[in-house]
């Protein structure tokens, strides 16, 4: 059972940016298509962007960690 260093550093990072986004700044960054900026969008502006965004990065946090640590 080895260690795939890549697949674990992305699962944390995920997961680091989920409690940063949550914990920290209350929303998530979200780039315009033209990308001349964007803003964080918190839950009360975005209510469906929010809960995606969340179910995106745990799922990926999840899925990349157990990767990484070889369980799947």
């Amino acid at each position: 059972m080895a260690i795939e260093y890549e697949a674990l550093v992305a699962g944390l990072a995920c997961f680091a940016y989920l409690v940063f986004s949550v914990v920290v700044k209350g929303g998530f960054w979200r780039q315009n298509w033209t990308n001349k900026g964007g803003r964080w969008v918190s839950q009360a502006e975005g209510p469906i962007f929010y809960i995606m965004m969340v179910l995106l990065f745990g799922a990926l946090g999840v899925v990349l960690t157990l990767e990484g640590v070889g369980v799947l």
